[in-house]
């Protein structure tokens, strides 16, 4: 099976000055399957982050080789790396950053439109679709004061899935949970994966790292 991500002698430093820099990626080789879910586990300040951004293109790798779908990034222009990121990539961060002055669903739409790659109407369905499935349909209208913190992390989790990615890049996701909301969050991403969707996932905490292979597992296993 190709593999969706791969990284070789991936390396990543940041200067902090003229003759002084940090190296946070040391010879990073990587690959991550079609379905697979991928927990990225380590403390606050160990790189997992940037990881996340250099995989994804978002920020410039020092050196080294990042792959995805075939695609060599770092020989892609700007313009289409932005697009890939936009219709082949999901993003699910800590802090949602959600738009105050749009409702809920409108924020899921948003990257559905620019996107062009179906129709506004077949746009508008997959929202309502993912909104059901996620348990925030009748939120749909409400602003981002009228929701709780895991249903806010929902909206996002539908807006990473709003143009059907190949994969969904998880930036500790739950680091601003509760534990029901944590438990809620990670069900749904075990199901979303078990629906086709590739997962690769940073998180500090051991048990939520665990947890998450093994609902994707035992969702697998039952079909659903």
């Amino acid at each position: 099976m190709q593999n969706l991500i791969e990284s070789t002698g991936l390396n990543k430093s940041f200067s902090l000055g003229k003759d002084y820099s940090v190296s946070v990626l040391k010879n990073i080789n990587l690959n991550v399957r079609p379905g697979e879910y991928v927990s990225v586990m380590g403390p606050s300040g160990s790189g997992k982050s940037t990881l996340l951004y250099t995989l994804s293109g978002m920020e410039p790798k020092s050196s080294g080789r990042v792959v995805f779908n075939n695609m060599v990034l770092d020989k892609l222009p700007e313009k289409t790396m932005s697009r890939l990121r936009l219709t082949e990539m999901g993003f699910i961060f800590q802090h949602i950053h959600l738009l105050k002055n749009l409702n809920l669903r409108d924020n899921i739409l948003l990257p559905g439109y620019p996107a062009k790659v179906r129709s506004r109407k077949s746009v508008n369905h997959r929202a309502s679709e993912l909104m059901e499935l996620t348990g925030i349909a009748s939120l749909a209208g409400n602003n981002i004061t009228q929701a709780s913190g895991g249903q806010l992390q929902r909206v996002g989790i539908c807006r990473a899935l709003i143009n059907e990615p190949d994969i969904v890049f998880g930036d500790e996701p739950t680091g601003a949970l509760d534990s029901a909301s944590t438990r809620e969050v990670l069900d749904l991403l075990g199901r979303i994966n078990a629906m086709g969707t590739t997962v690769f996932l940073m998180t500090h905490d051991v048990k939520v790292a665990d947890r998450e292979q093994q609902l994707a597992s035992w969702l697998r296993e039952w079909g659903c």
